[in-house]
């Protein structure tokens, strides 16, 4: 977990409120009575959490922008298609395995990384998968 601001916050004392999209009234009174500005959630406009829970951003996550579809590319081509999971297993090694030695497409994602995370920041936060 990542936060802005490491003097405001030890992670022994926030209360993360884990894979919920809502709070209701009860538990947001329950939350606020039993961690009193120490609990994440994702709130309301008119309520907000304490502590926002940060949105998952595929389009910053290497794995889900880049890696997941390079990867489905280089096992699933038109000379092959696994047939048993212990086939399929060993592509997927081979490909990593391929991909662990190349250095220069590892330094081209990087640099995509890097680009997307100025693209947010520049974006104030917002998606950069929007145009």
């Amino acid at each position: 977990m990542v936060f802005t601001d490491p003097e405001k916050f030890a992670l022994v004392e926030i209360f993360i409120e884990e894979g919920r999209s809502y709070v209701r009234f009860v538990r947001r009174q329950l939350f606020n009575r039993e961690f009193p500005g120490r609990w994440m959630g994702r709130g309301s406009v008119r309520h907000p959490a304490p502590v926002a829970w940060p949105p998952r951003s595929p389009d910053l996550t290497l794995l889900d922008f880049w890696v997941w579809g390079h990867l489905k590319q280089q096992i699933f081509t038109q000379d092959f298609r696994p047939r048993m999971i212990d086939e399929l297993k060993d592509a997927i090694r081979r490909a990593v395995a391929e991909l662990n030695e190349d250095e220069e497409v590892r330094v081209r994602v990087f640099g995509e990384f890097r680009r997307r995370l100025d693209e947010c920041v520049r974006r104030g936060g917002q998606s950069v998968e929007r145009r």
